[in-house]
């Protein structure tokens, strides 16, 4: 069963939101709001949320039967085939989305063991060190993403998004005016210039 593919987006603990982008090259690409902005929407349509008990952030204690049955049917595909990273994929995408990044983590490092240059997942390791608050790891990743593609937009955004959200709000700021100065009319540029307009007055 395929599982669509999604952009993250994670709160920031700052003066107000700011998102984390996450690229996917593969061709499904959606939005996960954040667990503060789903108190205020509905969860996306995806095959991952439609199985939640409820229109609720997902967590361990709202997992529907459905839902679980389809982790455990992608469980057992990866069990029979633990080489297709096709599978080992998804499998680590829905562990991260059920909230069990450390079980996911080893199986992103299992893909880039094979392919270090695989931008989605580093991606989505970025995704739970941040979630986990290891910023040094965040950045690093990050920074590792930077190396391989030295114009990746994403991947200098999350840059200020993870400085902001270790509270270093200078190296935010440096962080967004940079990519605002290097793409001045892109769409990324406007959300820096949102988060910027967030941030403390007195940095």
């Amino acid at each position: 069963m395929k599982i669509k593919v999604v952009y993250i987006y994670i709160v920031l603990i700052v003066a107000a939101a700011a998102a984390l982008y996450f690229f996917n090259a593969r061709e499904d690409k959606k939005e996960i709001p954040s667990s503060s902005e789903i108190q205020n929407q509905k969860l996306p349509n995806d095959d991952v949320h439609s199985k939640l008990k409820s229109n609720a952030p997902p967590s361990r204690e709202n997992l529907s039967p459905e839902y679980m049955a389809m982790m455990n049917e992608i469980k057992v595909k990866y069990e029979k085939n633990p080489n297709d990273t096709a599978i080992t994929m998804q499998y680590a995408d829905f562990l991260t989305a059920s909230h069990k990044p450390d079980d996911a983590l080893p199986l992103y490092q299992k893909i880039l063991d094979k392919n270090p240059r695989r931008l989605d997942v580093l991606f989505a390791m970025t995704f739970i060190y941040f979630n986990k608050k290891e910023h040094q790891k965040a950045t690093e990743i990050t920074n590792r993403i930077l190396g391989y593609d030295k114009n990746n937009v994403q991947a200098k955004y999350n840059l200020g998004a993870i400085a902001a959200n270790k509270g270093d709000f200078k190296e935010a700021k440096t962080a967004w005016e940079n990519l605002i100065r290097e793409y001045p009319n892109s769409e990324i540029s406007k959300k820096a210039k949102e988060q910027l307009a967030r941030l403390p007055n007195n940095i």
